[in-house]
């Protein structure tokens, strides 16, 4: 089975059991929140809410759905941060003479992230190269897939100075990129200093 696949049916097992530990009961942090509000603005007296059950399926459920989502926002991430890499190996056999699909070909060809290695098969087996960049954009959809993506797929129908073209997004990403390296090392140092 494929990971994507692994991925998806574990954080379905994560909803069921969830579902599952959790059925009949209703959301009591919304409810609370909600009776919180109506009291501030209203004088009816405030009826308790029930207290949630945590059963070990609520627990196992919830755990395997943090895990598999924090997993699934980690790969992302890491193939987010390794496209201005691919982009620039593509310009740089553009403006080696390669055509743009065998560009592409070659720059993913190396790459271990499985829908990228995927796009090299696909324009190895002749794939159109709009098509094969169209199912690697979808492998993994993301902000900076979609730009890559729409650069490309514009690039193969209209000609031009394509290598022009993706040093601007290469450049859009990388900015991308440093600015949500910046943001995380923000966000520990916040972390840090409150557990301080």
């Amino acid at each position: 089975m494929s990971p994507a696949l692994l991925v998806a049916l574990g954080a379905s097992a994560g909803v069921l059991l969830v579902a599952v530990g959790l059925q009949g009961i209703e959301p009591v942090v919304s409810v609370t929140r909600t009776r919180r509000r109506i009291r501030a603005t209203t004088a009816e007296p405030a009826t308790p809410a029930r207290p949630a059950r945590s059963g070990p399926a609520v627990r196992t459920g919830a755990a395997l759905g943090t895990l598999l989502a924090g997993s699934e926002s980690r790969r992302r991430r890491r193939a987010d941060q390794d496209l201005p890499s691919l982009l620039d190996q593509v310009t740089r056999q553009l403006r080696a003479g390669a055509a743009l699909p065998g560009a592409v070909q070659a720059a993913a060809a190396g790459r271990t992230e499985p829908s990228t290695a995927r796009l090299a098969a696909d324009l190895a087996a002749r794939t159109p190269l709009a098509a094969a960049v169209r199912e690697w954009r979808g492998a993994c959809p993301t902000a900076a897939r979609d730009l890559a993506s729409a650069a490309l797929v514009l690039a193969a129908d209209a000609g031009g100075s394509v290598a022009a073209v993706l040093d601007g997004v290469t450049e859009t990403l990388r900015d991308r990129v440093a600015l949500d390296r910046e943001v995380a090392a923000l966000a520990s140092q916040a972390r840090a200093s409150a557990a301080v």
